[in-house]
């Protein structure tokens, strides 16, 4: 059975039911029923209320929905008299100078990308260029070497030879001597072979073979590209 209140647990009730009205959460439990309920509180001219759904949405995050972005843009907007807008690129709503940095920015990409794609042309072409030079003087040094290491061999085939007329034991005793007499024979062997033609041979087949390398390159190689684009690549590194 119900007791009759006194004037006093009357005014209690009162209260208590008054706070419990007054403190439901005027923040929606979903961000499309907050910017909803912004737009709603503004339809009703009830800035204030529309003002506390602002302040949440401008912390918004990482939005995917078009319409809840279209709609809390639309309530930042009203409630706040200020411009926002939500940038993908920062996932977050901006205004001001911030917003206004944020779009230069992104109006600046296609600039960027344009003047990107150019350095990156130009690498490319400073390798193709670097690697043309560089099989170039590989090429030219390994046709030198040969040249080089039959040079020294009929150098030292001559001091070798006058040590050994002077002084046989001297010259086969020295390891230089010995070594390259047993390669071409003492000056008076008995077995006799033309060295002289074996060494020009030599170099002609070192020389014949990297011709060869030379012709049979891959053409997806940078080093053998097409005279063309070796001479675009000039131009363009030349500006």
């Amino acid at each position: 059975m119900l007791q009759k209140l006194t004037p006093n647990g009357a005014w209690l009730v009162a209260a208590l039911a008054s706070i419990c009205l007054h403190s439901s959460p005027v923040v929606a439990q979903s961000k499309p029923d907050t910017a909803n309920a912004c737009l709603a509180a503004l339809e009703a001219n009830d800035m204030s209320k529309a003002e506390k759904f602002a302040d949440e949405i401008k912390d918004w995050k990482n939005l995917f929905g078009t319409a809840v972005i279209k709609n809390a843009e639309d309530c930042l907007n009203r409630a706040t008299g200020d411009n926002w807008k939500y940038f993908t690129t920062k996932s977050q709503f901006l205004s001001g100078e911030d917003a206004k940095a944020e779009q230069e920015f992104i109006d600046g990409a296609e600039d960027r990308q344009e003047v990107n794609k150019r350095n990156v042309e130009r690498l490319l072409c400073e390798v193709v260029l670097a690697e043309k030079r560089y099989a170039e003087l590989e090429y030219q040094n390994r046709q030198i070497q040969a040249a080089r290491t039959s040079e020294a061999t009929r150098a030292a085939k001559q001091v070798c030879s006058e040590t050994y007329a002077a002084d046989k034991s001297l010259a086969l005793l020295n390891p230089v001597c010995y070594e390259l007499f047993k390669e071409t024979g003492v000056p008076d062997t008995q077995f006799k072979f033309d060295y002289e033609a074996f060494l020009i041979a030599q170099v002609k087949l070192t020389n014949a073979t990297l011709n060869l390398s030379e012709a049979t390159k891959s053409n997806t190689s940078p080093a053998s590209l097409s005279g063309g684009k070796i001479a675009e690549c000039q131009e363009l590194l030349s500006k």
